[in-house]
């Protein structure tokens, strides 16, 4: 199961780095975590997965750098496709330790008025 994790995170990266590069706008350092959430009982399964994307560089860079991942994670990143069709997969962009996008699902209890 990580190597799916691992797979993941590379097919992304190599997206992000890419689409970056060609724009001229390579940050100074580019890391990404991802997390998967398992489920209690066999076959255990990842039943969720989110990515960080952390980013450090020109402070100008950090749509650019939030273009990227989506385009990576909407249009170009086939592993993320797929786990998709299955399980939540979620992702939150860091630029010079500020957060730009998180769309992170969380259990939220929902009071009807």
């Amino acid at each position: 199961k990580p190597f799916m994790l691992v797979a993941l995170s590379g097919c992304t990266g190599m997206d992000v780095a890419a689409i970056m590069r060609k724009a001229q706008k390579n940050p100074d350092e580019f890391s990404i975590r991802v997390t998967g959430d398992v489920s209690d009982h066999y076959p255990v399964e990842y039943t969720r997965v989110h990515l960080i994307y952390d980013f450090k560089g020109k402070d100008e860079y950090d749509a650019a750098a939030a273009n990227a991942v989506r385009l990576s994670q909407e249009k170009y990143c086939g592993v993320s496709s797929m786990l998709k069709k299955i399980i939540p997969v979620t992702w939150e962009i860091n630029y010079n330790g500020r957060q730009v996008f998180n769309n992170k699902v969380e259990n939220v209890e929902v009071s009807e008025s």
